[in-house]
């Protein structure tokens, strides 16, 4: 009778329901996908060139590029702290916004050079990808390396 036509009609929009929702997280999820910034910068580095990366935001952060990039990555607010870690660093790599590209090009004149660009996921403006421009100073490259020994290469290192 009456409750068992109400029954499979509760049991039929419980089934298109769950059909529904599964359908549209499944397109979602790879709309979103496409504008994962992470793994697409990481490609860049790793088409810079050879070795391992140092990377740090400045003024931005995302714990996607902690994933993929398997290290910890240092977040700077500053252009000294900044400049700190490129002086340091063998071959640094800087992730920040358009909304503060302009900052670093002030405060760290010549120093670093654009590498990649991406438009952010639902925000304006782009990621920008930055590494030490090529003839900027650095303390690691002034400094002998203790541990090589000159008889070929270093041991392999997890690379971005």
């Amino acid at each position: 009778g009456y409750r068992g036509q109400t029954d499979n009609l509760l049991r039929g929009f419980a089934i298109t329901s769950i059909l529904f929702v599964t359908a549209t997280m499944g397109y979602a999820a790879r709309r979103v996908d496409r504008h994962q910034n992470a793994p697409a910068l990481l490609a860049e580095i790793r088409r810079s060139g050879p070795g391992p990366a140092q990377l740090a935001a400045y003024r931005f952060f995302r714990e996607s590029l902690v994933f993929y990039s398997g290290q910890q990555i240092p977040r700077y607010d500053s252009p000294a702290q900044l400049e700190e870690f490129l002086r340091h660093a063998k071959r640094p790599f800087v992730v920040t916004t358009s909304e503060y590209e302009e900052e670093l090009t002030q405060a760290l004149p010549g120093q670093l050079e654009v590498v990649a660009r991406r438009p952010r996921f639902l925000k304006p403006g782009t990621i920008v990808l930055l590494k030490r421009h090529a003839e900027a100073p650095s303390e690691t490259a002034r400094r002998p390396d203790s541990r090589r020994s000159g008889r070929g290469s270093e041991p392999l290192k997890r690379t971005l």
